[in-house]
């Protein structure tokens, strides 16, 4: 098992949970692609299942979960293209899904050109009252990696 802390503002994360309950899969953008590349390759080589923990800055006191869910999918090999049809194309290809359904975020046709890889979740649920430290300290074994969304 691995974990995912992704940090994502309250209207992303609200967006999210209306995503997944109409398509069964909401998506975010990612900046970080050397984050994002680790978490790829630890997905590829171990097959193993990602617990995904959301954390709202603006929404809850620091460091408190607010949301868990799974994660569906990782794209980090995203075209450089500024060509927002380009990029939608490969992406339902890789997500099953079309990227105006799916992916999250009030101005994601403005932001587009900035992420430089998306991750995919799915099951997505209320968790409040959990804290980033309460799940590093329960993790064990399991590699942890925090990643900002958007």
């Amino acid at each position: 098992m691995a974990i995912l802390i992704g940090t994502v503002s309250a209207e992303d994360l609200n967006g999210a949970h209306a995503t997944v309950r109409t398509h069964g899969l909401a998506v975010f953008g990612v900046r970080d692609l050397e984050a994002l590349e680790r978490l790829y390759f630890h997905r590829a080589h171990t097959g193993e299942a990602f617990f995904f923990y959301f954390c709202t800055p603006a929404a809850a006191a620091p460091g408190v979960v607010v949301a868990a869910g799974r994660v569906a999918g990782v794209w980090k090999d995203v075209p450089e293209t500024k060509d927002l049809a380009g990029v939608s194309a490969e992406f339902e290809a890789v997500f099953g899904r079309r990227w105006e359904d799916v992916v999250v975020g009030a101005e994601r046709e403005k932001l587009f050109g900035l992420w430089r890889g998306y991750i995919g979740v799915t099951g997505l649920q209320p968790h409040p009252e959990t804290t980033v430290n309460s799940i590093k300290e329960s993790a064990g074994r399991a590699r942890i990696y925090e990643l900002l969304l958007g």
